[in-house]
């Protein structure tokens, strides 16, 4: 449920005001912190446990005083309105989450002789840290679940054709990606809030509203593409109908019947140009779908060859970790392969620290952005992010490097000249305070940023197809 304007200002004003009362009360409760957390809660103890329970009641309450307030500024930057129930359910989730997700981080900081997190998580601390920082991603990623849109009010608010996400059921994780490199991002996951299918949202919203067919019978819809949920009598009807006025179908291949119906049905239904596939690493597994794919396209090798980059820096950043293709077609079906690497060059880098948590992001955004050159699709990349501009005021607003990220390079090189003053310090917070009040698209307008149809910028109805497919049946589904 969104919320009106008044209401999510009011929101991230509370927000904020409760975010710097908890980073004054940690302020002052870190001046009590000797060598270290862990023996100054052990002196605390030792006198008493009136000392004790005031410094870690104080720490908890200015801990989660913090929290509501960051969550806070979030619900009213999304416009929701604490006044649905799905919303304040998934607020008071994410809330358990955040301070697991906190909680965790002090784990890394009780033992003597270390004022480093990540020296101290390989010490006896680790398991108990590790597991409350990933039970809180989950549980933070679960609560942002409940203010998942429907695919209904979606397209109902864009009037662009969809793009329609094709995959098997088995897929709706975080990390498609099968051997080694699957492990090591599938535990990456745990503790990074942004997966594949995210990823792949943010990219295709630029071109079209992304929905997908959900699971029968999941209690919530999965982070990503936005839900449709059809009965299994009516799915393929359903699905050929969205595939038919589909902008592009874009396929996640994988071995399941039901996903190769679709594929067969897209191959034959639709124009080349509006199929693109992705088509993950996952060894012998991944080499059976290709083998099949070729059968079906009459291209025996075509996608199975990928030219190795054998240079040492490259191998060191990652260029032959290759962890999937991305694949579109010519108008008679030749296709055209593009790898899907964790850093492909150095220029990725940028791309990677504007995009922090996730692993994806980098990887997908270059790869889309050559096969949309092939297929002609108008495309932009995207603009930066508020979120992140508030994180580097935060964090970096010191040395201007919010305003280095944004391209006012005039004012960040002001802030470093004078970074010695403290007061490009004061500068950054006010910055930081500013771009958390703005709303979306004023800040959209001020850096260039294209409007997001998916929080319901755009207005009008969609083509007569969709809408057959959003019939009250359906929609009692959702």
């Amino acid at each position: 449920m969104r919320s009106s304007p008044v209401e999510h200002q009011t929101l991230k004003r509370v927000g904020l005001a409760a975010a710097l009362a908890a980073c004054g009360g940690l302020t002052y409760l870190s001046t009590e912190i000797g060598t270290d957390l862990g023996t100054t809660l052990a002196a605390k103890f030792a006198a008493g446990m009136w000392p004790f329970g005031i410094f870690v009641g104080s720490a908890v309450l200015a801990i989660n005083v913090g929290i509501v307030g960051a969550l806070a500024v979030i619900a009213g930057a999304r416009g929701l309105s604490l006044s649905s129930a799905s919303t304040r359910t998934g607020f008071l989730v994410m809330w358990a989450g955040a301070d697991l997700l906190a909680f965790g981080l002090i784990c890394g900081n009780l033992l003597e002789g270390h004022d480093d997190v990540v020296v101290e998580w390989s010490d006896a601390a680790v398991l108990m840290a590790y597991v409350l920082v990933g039970l809180g991603i989950v549980l933070i990623r679960t609560g942002w679940k409940y203010d998942v849109r429907r695919a209904t009010d979606v397209i109902a608010s864009d009037t662009r054709p969809p793009v329609i996400y094709l995959r098997s059921f088995q897929d709706d994780v975080q990390s498609p990606v099968g051997g080694l490199w699957g492990v090591f991002l599938k535990v990456a996951g745990w503790f990074i809030p942004i997966g594949f299918e995210q990823e792949l949202a943010a990219i295709m919203n630029r071109v079209g509203p992304f929905v997908a067919v959900g699971r029968p019978g999941e209690r919530l819809p999965e982070l990503g593409a936005s839900r449709f949920y059809f009965s299994d009598e009516e799915w393929k009807a359903r699905v050929s109908a969205l595939i038919a006025d589909a902008r592009l179908a874009l396929i996640l291949c994988g071995p399941t019947p039901n996903l190769w119906w679709e594929i067969d049905h897209v191959f034959a239904s639709i124009p080349a140009r509006r199929v693109l596939l992705i088509i993950p690493e996952r060894g012998e597994r991944t080499r059976l779908v290709e083998r099949q794919l070729e059968d079906r396209l009459r291209c025996p090798g075509a996608l199975q060859g990928t030219t190795p980059q054998r240079a040492l820096l490259a191998w060191l950043f990652g260029r032959d970790h290759t962890i999937g293709k991305a694949v579109c077609f010519a108008d008679d079906w030749t296709p055209t392969v593009v790898p899907i690497r964790l850093v492909r060059s150095l220029r990725m880098i940028p791309m990677i620290l504007a995009r922090p948590f996730s692993l994806y992001a980098a990887p997908l955004e270059v790869a889309f952005t050559q096969l949309f050159v092939r297929i002609d699709i108008p495309w932009r990349p995207p603009g930066p992010s508020q979120l992140m501009a508030i994180v580097l005021a935060v964090t970096f607003g010191w040395l201007g490097g919010h305003l280095f990220y944004l391209g006012d390079r005039r004012r960040a090189r002001r802030y470093l000249l004078f970074f010695w003053t403290m007061v490009p310090m004061f500068l950054g917070l006010r910055d930081a305070a500013r771009f958390a009040l703005m709303e979306r698209r004023v800040f959209g307008a001020i850096y260039d940023i294209p409007p997001d149809p998916v929080m319901g910028t755009l207005e009008g109805t969609t083509s007569r197809t969709i809408e057959s497919v959003n019939e009250p049946a359906v929609r009692s589904r959702l």
